[in-house]
């Protein structure tokens, strides 16, 4: 397949052509759109009588761009998550707590795409990366948690005081910490409506 040649006159490889332009509403979904025009083209239009003769293709497709977007940053996010699960091992050189922050991963990401789900938004490019973003503040509170409890847990025997001691020392730097970063996206949420 040869790549087409535009003269952004009328012409396309040399021959007389017409291009057609979709424009989607605002709130649709790109993908979707792209992906009904698609088919539209290739099985509505192609198969019409009327049209036989002459060639459709589809030359532009943000669809295309957008997923490999997506593809590439799912990838990213799972090597990312990978690393921090390796460097939490590294610095921490306990399986049981480095299993307490892995699992809290996969369960904040499920988390995060059930409640997108139920307010009906999609995963775009801007969602992924700050579920990535989000990640990496959970690893970072779950490492200054456990290492709050571990401090209280060599003063004392007794894990489940030295738990909760632990978490009641650094629960307001966590939670001040994570807020501060979190409402920088408030004005994108926002604007968003």
């Amino acid at each position: 397949y040869e790549e087409p040649v535009i003269d952004f006159g009328r012409h396309l490889n040399r021959q007389f052509a017409v291009a057609l332009s979709v424009q989607k509403e605002p709130t649709a979904n790109t993908v979707q759109v792209a992906s009904a025009v698609t088919r539209l083209i290739k099985t509505d239009l192609a198969a019409d009588p009327q049209l036989k003769g002459i060639t459709l293709f589809v030359f532009q497709d943000q669809a295309e761009e957008i997923l490999k977007g997506i593809n590439g940053l799912t990838e990213a996010g799972a090597v990312g998550g990978l690393l921090a699960v390796v460097v939490l091992y590294l610095f921490l050189r306990r399986i049981d707590t480095t299993l307490i922050v892995s699992l809290a991963i996969p369960i904040s990401i499920v988390a995060s795409c059930t409640v997108l789900y139920f307010l009906g938004k999609n995963l775009n490019i801007l969602s992924m990366m700050g579920l990535m973003l989000a990640v990496g503040l959970l690893v970072d509170d779950a490492i200054v948690v456990l290492e709050s409890i571990f401090r209280y847990h060599q003063k004392s025997a007794d894990a489940k005081r030295a738990s909760i001691l632990g978490t009641s020392a650094v629960a307001m730097a966590v939670v001040a910490a994570t807020a501060t970063t979190a409402i920088v996206f408030l004005p994108l949420i926002v604007g968003e409506k």
